[in-house]
């Protein structure tokens, strides 16, 4: 996941809302790399993305998924990653 200029980590309620990101960034032709981890029995998944996009943008595509305020509050540099939910980012 080297090649890339930016590395980050988030934690999403299901893999549907990771899935929704992904499709979002292919739609907007971006490259990345990214690593799902789920540990049953839990729905939550832990995602591990390289990209070039820098946080801002990371943010403004997380906001384009249906429920995806999770992504969107844990979304971190990886790191400086915690999986801590922050509520009031903007």
């Amino acid at each position: 996941m080297s090649s890339y200029n930016f590395q980050f980590k988030l934690r999403a309620e299901c893999v549907v809302d990771v899935d929704e990101f992904t499709k979002i960034l292919n739609d907007d032709g971006q490259q990345y790399e990214i690593k799902k981890s789920v540990e049953a029995p839990f729905p939550d998944v832990d995602v591990d993305i390289a990209c070039n996009l820098d946080l801002p943008q990371m943010r403004c595509a997380l906001e384009l998924v249906p429920d995806g305020h999770v992504m969107l509050e844990t979304l971190n540099y990886a790191n400086k990653y915690t999986g801590k939910r922050y509520h009031n980012l903007f």
